[in-house]
């Protein structure tokens, strides 16, 4: 199976073939930093996954090797997310989340984002000085 960094090149080279320069403009980054993304030393941030597959028309699921089935589920052997194994209920997550409207996924967000806040908060209340 071909590599996030192995893509990354594909992609550089079929679009910017003479200038690694402007591909990395691109990405705001230097040119190392595309090379370490290509030599899988190190990943872009998602944001830059997106500029990436937009530049390859692909896709960042894509990218990053999820196949989808036709019900658009990820696929059982592709567990691995920006370098971390999803877990069998945080693909449950994605599966629901991914079924839901433009609205229903703002929503969801908000709402796991002031959960999240709200834990790390108590969290850090429990800690002893």
């Amino acid at each position: 199976m071909e590599t996030l960094g192995e893509k990354i090149r594909k992609i550089r080279r079929r679009t910017y073939p003479k200038n690694a320069e402007r591909f990395a403009q691109l990405l705001g980054v230097g040119t190392s930093a595309v090379y370490k993304y290509e030599r899988n030393e190190s990943r872009p941030s998602y944001d830059q996954l997106d500029i990436i597959a937009e530049v390859g028309g692909t896709t960042v699921s894509s990218l990053l090797g999820y196949e989808k089935d036709g019900n658009g589920t990820v696929s059982e052997d592709k567990t691995e997310w920006n370098g971390y194994v999803l877990t069998d209920n945080e693909k449950d997550l994605v599966n629901a989340f991914r079924s839901l409207d433009a609205d229903g996924k703002q929503k969801l967000l908000f709402t796991v984002l002031r959960i999240i806040s709200e834990v790390k908060r108590q969290d850090s209340d429990q800690i002893p000085s």
